[in-house]
């Protein structure tokens, strides 16, 4: 039997092993709560970690991680879509607008996350944002700012997009015989509800959540022409207002 790679003199259980169980490097037991862990052995793990899951993906999904693709923040994360500008590649990665450059760019999972946590529970310290670079980080105004320049209530925006999301689906139910292509809605076929006079825009104008939920304020696209579309109004309020105004 060969000697344990941590140098304690002894030697391993069986032939493939490379230290014996508990021991690491120095004969340090790796488990061992009392010592905090050493710069040094963080890098030499988190490289050994990062191999190991390169090597072999089943185990991400083994240990909980789930990458946040387009359709999952579609799904899950409405308001962030609605907040957010973020698109698909043809690999399908997700791509956010950088908050400096205005570049698209392929965020890591832990930005996407951060970024959600924000929205959810906003801080008081420093707004968190999309940055494809650290020069953009230093150039932005927003970056360690303790208050919003834009004056930006999140919390209300969430709120109101909820009321809206809800009463769309009631309208959906209720005039599904009047929305053309409403079968399509859905993942199966790739297809979204969208609001044509967008939930954000109805936020900052103070429209009221049933003008934004109405059935002739809804149209059902592809799902990557809304994600492409974002905030972005396909018509006017007054058309919209007129349109309304025919029906009734």
């Amino acid at each position: 039997m060969k000697l344990c790679k941590c140098g304690c003199g002894k030697e391993v259980s069986k032939e493939k092993n490379i230290y014996i169980i508990g021991h690491w490097i120095h004969g340090k037991s790796a488990w061992n709560k009392n010592r905090p862990w050493s710069s040094e052995e963080k890098i030499i793990l988190s490289k050994a970690a990062t191999k190991k899951f390169k090597d072999k993906p089943e185990l991400r999904k083994k240990c909980g991680y789930s990458k946040l693709t387009y359709k999952r923040l579609k799904d899950k994360y409405k308001f962030f879509c609605d907040l957010e500008e973020i698109q698909e590649d043809k690999n399908g990665n997700v791509l956010v607008k950088c908050k400096t450059c205005k570049k698209f760019f392929i965020p890591t999972n832990t930005q996407l996350l951060e970024r959600i946590r924000y929205i959810k529970i906003p801080t008081k310290n420093i707004h968190q944002y999309f940055y494809c670079s650290k020069e953009c980080k230093k150039q932005c105004r927003y970056y360690n700012r303790h208050v919003d320049i834009d004056n930006y209530d999140l919390e209300k925006l969430k709120e109101y997009s909820n009321i809206v999301y809800l009463e769309t689906e009631r309208t959906i139910r209720k005039y599904k015989d009047k929305i053309k292509d409403i079968h399509l809605r859905g993942n199966k076929h790739g297809y979204d509800a969208d609001h044509k006079f967008s939930i954000v825009a109805g936020f900052k104008n103070n429209v009221d959540p049933l003008i934004i939920s109405h059935w002739k304020n809804l149209e059902i696209i592809k799902h990557k022409e809304n994600s492409s579309k974002n905030s972005k109004c396909s018509l006017t309020l007054e058309e919209l207002l007129t349109l309304i105004g025919e029906f009734k």
